[in-house]
């Protein structure tokens, strides 16, 4: 089924571009219209003699926050897509819930189509995760794509991811908990923590977005599309 919708939309808009206007809507709703009428022996007792698409504005601010969710994060600095991928955390089950993003393991020069992103989520080539981005998802600095199929990680999953930082010369490390506070952390050693890429506390998305770009520069093991 998934397959089929990337098909027919990918036809859609070769045929449209990109839908701006009142105009581009009505050419929408004329090509839906011709698809379904084009062979009338489909149909048995009834049949389309008419469509009309809805729509309505985007919200002032993107609250509904919830798992699967993709984003797309334009590092301007380097002229890169990268993209973040909500996990855990559901505003629609609890305001006050921690989001936690995986950021892709991949950069791309142009925007990736979304059977790309589904692919490299299916295959968890995720660099970190990190409860993050609430900001940029909320005032739509990260665009939104759409939303994966299926679930990405399980809460077994989400509990077994490690969070580390540096505090006063000291490495800590957090399981399962993305904000524990510091002095219930475990300390470890620096050796360690240069093994768990997932940045304790709550990240600022500019941040995010100077993480994103490091790795980008240093990594020779990230995929450069």
């Amino acid at each position: 089924m998934n397959k089929t919708i990337s098909q027919i939309n990918k036809l859609l808009f070769q045929e449209l571009g990109q839908i701006n206007t009142e105009e581009d809507f009505k050419k929408l709703e004329q090509l839906l219209l011709a698809i379904l009428q084009y062979d009338q022996r489909k149909y048995k007792q009834k049949y389309v003699f008419d469509l009309k698409v809805k729509t309505k504005n985007w919200p002032v601010k993107f609250k509904e926050i919830y798992p699967n969710q993709i984003f797309e994060i334009y590092l301007e600095n380097i002229d890169r897509f990268a993209y973040g991928v909500i996990v855990g955390g559901n505003f629609k089950e609890n305001r006050d819930d921690d989001i936690i993003i995986g950021y892709l393991n991949h950069f791309s020069s142009e925007q990736l189509s979304v059977d790309q992103i589904f692919e490299f989520i299916r295959l968890k080539h995720f660099l970190f995760f990190a409860n993050s981005g609430l900001y940029s998802i909320i005032n739509y600095r990260w665009k939104f794509v759409g939303s994966f199929p299926s679930e990405i990680l399980n809460q077994d999953e989400l509990q077994k991811l490690e969070y580390s930082t540096k505090f006063l010369g000291k490495y800590y490390k957090s399981v399962g908990n993305s904000v524990r506070p510091i002095l219930e952390c475990e300390i470890i050693s620096e050796e360690e923590a240069s093994h768990i890429m997932n940045p304790l506390g709550i990240i600022g998305d500019k941040e995010i977005e100077n993480i994103l770009e490091d790795y980008y520069k240093s990594s020779h093991t990230s995929s450069f599309i």
